[in-house]
């Protein structure tokens, strides 16, 4: 949607574009914990979360005023969404690595565990 800001030039439509970006990033917040839980485990949840927190916390005091001097220097903030998709593709794509990261950690735990038997 980021991508696509050049075509929503009128209220309307940025407003639908606002809406539609909201929605989605409202699910995306609600949804960290429980991704948090099936990355790293119940056990390990807290621990994993507060890394999370903080990661974006730092990010986002970075990212706050370089997104702003980007704006400055291109006099709109178009540059900025394209930026902010660019950064949206790659936590995609990484969590639809995700099983992938699963089915390695099963076929290591399947080798150590044939590996103590011997």
């Amino acid at each position: 949607m980021c991508q696509l800001t050049r075509f929503f030039n009128t209220f309307p439509t940025l407003v639908a574009m606002s809406s539609i970006i909201g929605i989605f990033i409202g699910t995306r917040i609600s949804m960290m914990p429980l991704v948090c839980i099936e990355v790293v485990g119940v056990e390990m949840m807290p621990q994993a979360w507060s890394i999370v927190q903080t990661i974006g916390t730092l990010s986002a005091a970075a990212m706050n005023p370089t997104l702003g001097a980007v704006a400055d220097s291109f006099g709109n903030f178009v540059p900025v969404l394209h930026i902010l998709g660019v950064f949206f593709f790659i936590s995609a794509s990484i969590l639809m690595m995700l099983p992938l990261g699963h089915k390695m950690d099963k076929r290591r735990e399947h080798s150590d565990n044939l590996q103590s038997k011997i």
